[in-house]
């Protein structure tokens, strides 16, 4: 009974995520809350932090703005690609975990 709560607060976190590219577009907010870049952290708090700004040019991003192409689509092509790029990143997340798990309990030959 206890997974059936779970799995159900699953499926309506992943109904509700594109929230996050949705409401932005509608209050004409440009970007995502806590996903900043370094031009838009140095506009809102008036410096870069050193370490930002050092380890920023090491990493890029496999899906920039959870975009699976470079061209722009509408509103719902953002969604789908958001759905997208998540259940992507879900089943990575979950594989890499399963593999360290078994790793770790010594069940992989």
């Amino acid at each position: 009974m206890q997974y059936k709560k779970l799995r159900l607060i699953v499926f309506l976190l992943i109904i509700i995520s594109p929230l996050g590219v949705i409401l932005p577009e509608l209050i004409k907010n440009n970007g995502t809350w806590g996903e900043w870049g370094n031009d838009e952290l140095y506009r809102m708090i008036g410096y870069l932090p050193h370490g930002i700004n050092k380890l920023s040019s090491s990493w890029s991003s496999v899906f920039p703005d959870y975009s699976l192409t470079s061209t722009q689509h509408g509103l719902v092509g953002k969604s789908i690609e958001y759905y997208t790029s998540a259940v992507i990143g879900a089943v990575c997340c979950f594989s890499l975990s399963l593999f360290l798990l078994k790793r770790m309990n010594g069940n992989v030959k």
